[in-house]
C-alpha cells in the first residue's frame, strides 16, 4: 500500500470515511470534509481515488470485503472450536469499533446507493452463514439456527435507544447471546 508522500494509504481514506459516515451519515462524506479531518490537501486524495464516486464505490466495498468479514476471521481465529466464544467475541469486536452505528450508517445509506445496498447484503449473508453455524454448533436444528441468526442480527442492528431497556450496550449483547442461546 502506496502512502504516497502524505503518508496516508488508501485504507486510511477508507477508515477516515466511515468514521464521517458513522458520525454524520453519507451527506457527511465529501473530499472537502475527509481532506480537512486528515489535514491534507485535495490533491493527496486523488492519488488514492479517481474522483467522490470511485471513493464511495471502495467505501462501501471496504465495509463488507474488508472490515466486516475480517472481523468474522478475527473472532473465529480468538475462539478456535468454541461455538459461544465465536459469537461473544464477534460480538466485543463489533462493540469495540463501533460496527453496530456503521451499521446502521451502511443500511442507511444503502437505501439509496446501489454499492452499498450490495456491500450490507453481503454483510447480512455472511453474517447469517456465521451465526447459524455457530447456532448448530450449540445444536440447534437448522431453522431453529437460522432463526435465531436472524433474530440476533435484527436485535444487534435496529436503531433504537437502548436507554429504553436500561442496559449498557455491553449488557445488551450479553443479554442477547444469553437469550439467543437458551434452549
Amino acid at each position: 500500500m502506496s502512502r504516497l508522500g502524505t503518508g496516508l494509504t488508501r485504507n486510511d481514506w477508507l477508515d477516515e470515511g466511515q468514521a464521517l459516515l458513522r458520525d454524520n451519515g453519507i451527506e457527511g462524506v465529501s473530499i472537502r470534509a475527509l481532506t480537512e479531518s486528515l489535514g491534507v490537501s485535495k490533491g493527496s486524495f486523488y492519488h488514492h481515488f479517481q474522483d467522490l464516486d470511485d471513493y464511495l464505490n471502495a467505501l462501501a466495498d471496504y465495509f463488507s470485503n474488508e472490515q466486516m468479514i475480517a472481523y468474522f476471521q478475527q473472532a473465529q481465529r480468538q475462539a478456535t472450536d468454541n461455538p459461544l466464544t465465536r459469537m461473544t467475541e464477534l460480538a466485543k469486536i463489533v462493540l469495540k469499533n463501533d460496527g453496530r452505528k456503521l451499521m446502521i450508517a451502511m443500511r442507511a445509506w444503502a437505501k439509496s446507493n446501489k454499492a452499498a445496498a450490495s456491500s450490507v447484503r453481503k454483510l447480512d449473508k455472511a453474517s447469517m452463514e456465521f451465526l447459524t453455524d455457530v447456532f448448530s454448533d450449540l445444536g440447534f436444528a437448522p431453522k431453529e439456527a437460522r432463526l435465531r441468526a436472524y433474530l440476533f442480527i435484527a436485535a444487534t442492528v435496529v436503531d433504537m435507544d437502548q436507554k429504553l431497556l436500561g442496559l449498557s450496550r455491553e449488557e445488551f449483547q450479553d443479554r442477547m447471546i444469553a437469550l439467543t442461546v437458551e434452549k
